[in-house]
């Protein structure tokens, strides 16, 4: 690994009611004190990967893929649009069959992607922008923003064409990553799932390695 850079593009996540409550007991042991860690936590908050059954009716949970799916080639393509990743910003660049498009936007350039909890519009991605990705073959989909859709003023109002588009697809969708600090190009990505059985969402350590 001496010739090679590995950078960190996960978010940090800090205690804060609106993302998780630590709990730190204390467990005597023999004659030594340790302390031990409790989180009430959202799978979707910070950098975590999203598994079909996020959305009903699927069926599928994080822990059916194979670990495969979660270390692969991967590009990182740069739009430099205020408002959205258009066509344009995706077609052709070296978007492989099998490999991961990370999407860099101003929601990483500004700092935006890393405040948690999460506040105000973000940069999302123009629909027919996605399905360039997918018609290419990508695996795996990362947005540098809470969920890549165009925000809604509120829930009762929020459209999904970027979760149901890529959830029909079989492609994994990657939320929240921070590329701030990465140069569009090729790299690798690891971006495995902690293994829990039956859930929608898994927090990860995401890196890409050059």
């Amino acid at each position: 690994m001496e010739n090679k850079k590995i950078i960190d593009i996960s978010v940090l996540i800090q205690e804060d009611e609106s993302n998780y409550v630590k709990e730190a007991p204390l467990i005597p042991i023999g004659k030594d004190t340790f302390i031990g860690f409790r989180a009430d936590m959202n799978v979707h908050y910070g950098t975590h990967l999203d598994a079909p059954c996020h959305k009903s009716p699927n069926p599928k949970t994080i822990d059916e893929y194979p670990l495969e799916r979660f270390l692969l080639p991967a590009v990182v393509i740069e739009s430099m649009d205020p408002v959205s990743v258009k066509l344009a910003d995706v077609q052709g660049k070296e978007i492989t069959p099998g490999c991961a498009v990370l999407l860099k936007t101003e929601n990483s350039r500004s700092g935006r992607s890393r405040v948690l909890p999460y506040q105000g519009a973000h940069v999302f991605v123009e629909p027919d922008a996605l399905k360039y990705i997918i018609d290419c073959g990508a695996s795996m989909v990362g947005f540098d923003s809470p969920h890549g859709e165009e925000d809604a003023e509120d829930m009762a109002h929020q459209k999904n064409p970027i979760h149901t588009m890529m959830f029909d697809n079989d492609c994994i969708i990657l939320e929240s990553v921070d590329l701030k600090d990465v140069e569009p190009g090729t790299y690798t990505l690891a971006a495995l799932p902690v293994k829990f059985a039956g859930v929608s969402a898994s927090p990860a350590r995401a890196v890409l390695v050059r």
